[in-house]
This record gives structure tokens, sequence and C-alpha cells, in this order.
């Protein structure tokens, strides 16, 4: 963390802006709940939220598995 490493205000200042400038109410490409339709909020995720959360990370699983046995 910035605060223990001697960079208190620097490290609250980010904090200051990550809590105020992501929280899903504001329609940027930056806000917590991107990715869902807006404005979605702090709900919990649905079953077929959860669904499609899981058939993307399925994806990107074999996408860096693919991206490995390129580097190796």
């Amino acid at each position: 963390m910035l605060k223990n490493v001697g960079e208190p205000n620097i490290a609250n200042l980010m904090l200051i802006g990550v809590r105020i400038g992501g929280i899903p109410y504001f329609p940027t490409s930056f806000r917590w709940d991107y990715g869902w339709l807006f404005p979605r909020g702090y709900q919990h995720l649905s079953m077929r939220e959860k669904q499609q959360v899981l058939e993307q990370s399925k994806k990107i699983d074999l996408s860096l598995q693919q991206v490995i046995k390129i580097i190796d």
C-alpha cells in the first residue's frame, strides 16, 4: 500500500478518487459495474449474470492457456 511506503497523502487521494469516480451511478467506462447494462447499481448477481461470468471466465482461461503454450 502507498500508505505503508511513506506516501499517505497520495494514498488518501487515490482512495477518494476510486471511491467517488468508480461508483456505478456515473455512466463512465471505469465504474465498478462496467460491462453490465447501465444503471445496474449495487445488487447481487442474478443466476443469469452468474452464468455469464462463468462463461466469460472459461473463455479467458482458455485464452490464457493458449498464451502460456506459445510462451513455453
